[in-house]
């Protein structure tokens, strides 16, 4: 019958269904079906669009039977094209997007055969050091040192500090501090990082000419572009001086922007504890949705792990130095007043000897 709650529905495009998506996951939508829709041409002489509407015409088992062949003959035409399975997984879970748009309800797990995959090899990752991040900086620019100590400082995500604008700083505090926003995030959950002293001042030489919207690590307001062009000029700068090594599993770099990003989480697990590490980069951590803590406790925390981030060589002797002039400064006080209690309890017992003596009492 009809209702006032029918109304009538437009056909929507696949950019209209995934506009709410984060601008990274539009992306690997995107370049899933482009994946696909160049295995259909190679392996059916027809477009994705194509295959979709031909596997409309099964129905229950037929259709799960078809479209698991299909799906396998692209995973195994990933395979021929170099690809890794993580990746090859990721693709599939995003083409599910598509599937869905094409009115195909199809579920993988649903199917009697399973999917195939390569067992993955996992190679032992590098950990980046303080000297290959020290060598990869003299011959880096400023203005790219000053982005790379930024990603130190935050363990951010490379896009995610490349759409800070200096509005998004805060300097009333004993660290600058920056808020990144939920909506420039992948997992959408905004929070607040701090900076080190030795990327503050790269940072002050890099704003000084900019206006409050203006963005501080790039000129190019489309950021997903920003960091792609970002990775090439560190990777120049990486091969540059001898550090290009690459894994032979998968052909990629040991060495990338997301290096410094777990050269942070490193110290800060090191220095505190996962929990707060994770807490900091914005990863789903252990127990996150509970494991919360105030601005002035993350900050008073980051300022324990700020002598570990320090890359510079005369900086980090410079903190070292203080460091240990105040441990000795607290160390000096402390004995000053063992010594002062030491002295006072010597006092109140000569006091009692002399008032045990007037009275003759025997004290010995």
């Amino acid at each position: 019958m009809a209702s006032f709650l029918d109304k009538p529905t437009e056909r929507k495009s696949l950019d209209d269904r995934i506009r709410k998506l984060s601008p990274s996951a539009r992306k690997g939508v995107n370049n899933a079906l482009k994946s696909f829709d160049r295995f259909c041409q190679t392996e059916y002489q027809r477009t994705s669009a194509e295959v979709f509407s031909e596997l409309k015409l099964f129905k229950g088992e037929e259709l799960h039977d078809k479209a698991r062949d299909v799906l396998q003959g692209w995973i195994d035409w990933q395979y021929d094209q170099g690809k890794m399975t993580s990746g090859i997984k990721l693709r599939m879970s995003q083409l599910q997007t598509v599937l869905r748009h094409h009115k195909l309800k199809i579920h993988f797990e649903d199917f009697d055969d399973p999917l195939h995959y390569t067992k993955q090899i996992k190679e032992e990752l590098h950990a980046i050091t303080r000297e290959e991040i020290q060598t990869i900086f003299r011959v880096a620019k400023g203005e790219k040192v000053s982005f790379y100590l930024a990603l130190i400082s935050t363990g951010a995500r490379p896009g995610e500090l490349l759409k800070i604008r200096k509005k998004d700083l805060d300097f009333s505090g004993q660290r600058v501090k920056i808020r990144i926003e939920a909506t420039d995030t992948k997992t959408r959950a905004g929070r607040s990082v701090w900076l080190t002293k030795e990327a503050a001042k790269y940072l002050t030489i890099r704003i000084k000419d900019l206006r409050d919207n203006d963005l501080i690590w790039t000129r190019n307001e489309n950021t997903n572009n920003a960091e792609v062009i970002e990775g090439q000029v560190f990777a120049r700068y990486v091969d540059k001086v001898g550090l290009g090594k690459r894994y032979k599993s998968n052909g990629n770099r040991m060495i990338t922007l997301y290096s410094f990003r777990s050269f942070f989480f490193g110290l800060a697990s090191d220095v505190h504890r996962e929990g707060y590490a994770n807490l900091m980069v914005g990863h789903d951590g252990y127990l996150q949705q509970y494991d919360r803590m105030s601005d002035q406790k993350k900050l008073d925390w980051f300022l324990k792990l700020e002598p570990e981030l320090i890359v510079d060589p005369t900086e980090r002797q410079k903190q070292e130095l203080e460091s240990k002039s105040k441990k000795i400064d607290e160390l000096e006080a402390k004995n000053l007043q063992n010594q002062m209690y030491a002295d006072k309890i010597e006092r109140q017992e000569r006091m009692m000897k002399a008032m045990a003596k007037k009275l003759g009492m025997d004290v010995e």
